[in-house]
């Protein structure tokens, strides 16, 4: 009998500390490890940070890759990529239904 594996959960999020829009700064990292990596491991997922590990020949690839065949996806919009929102496509248009999206709420 081999045991069950938990559902993969792919995080694409900002990075680091950044600069919304309108110039409020917002810490990425700190908001992926207080809230949004704890709220899935509690789902009991394992969750697959963008970028978390080191990649020869760039991101893109194990980036997509991992979009497109983990068992749910978190995408944080909040900075309004580009990239962000064509990720989103791309994954609702395979993987419809499996997806959060997170959006900040622009403080004063």
């Amino acid at each position: 009998m081999t045991p069950l594996r938990k559902p993969l959960c792919a995080v694409l999020t900002p990075v680091g500390r950044q600069r919304l829009p309108s110039g409020q700064p917002v810490d990425f990292d700190a908001l992926y490890t207080t809230l949004i990596e704890p709220a899935i491991v509690a789902a009991g997922m394992t969750p697959l940070r963008a970028g978390e590990e080191a990649v020869g020949g760039g991101v893109h690839a194990p980036l997509h890759e991992r979009l497109l065949l983990c068992d749910y996806a978190v995408v944080d919009l909040t900075g309004e990529s580009a990239a962000a929102f064509y990720q989103l496509g791309l994954r609702d248009g395979l993987r419809p239904a499996t997806t959060v999206t997170l959006v900040g709420e622009v403080g004063d």
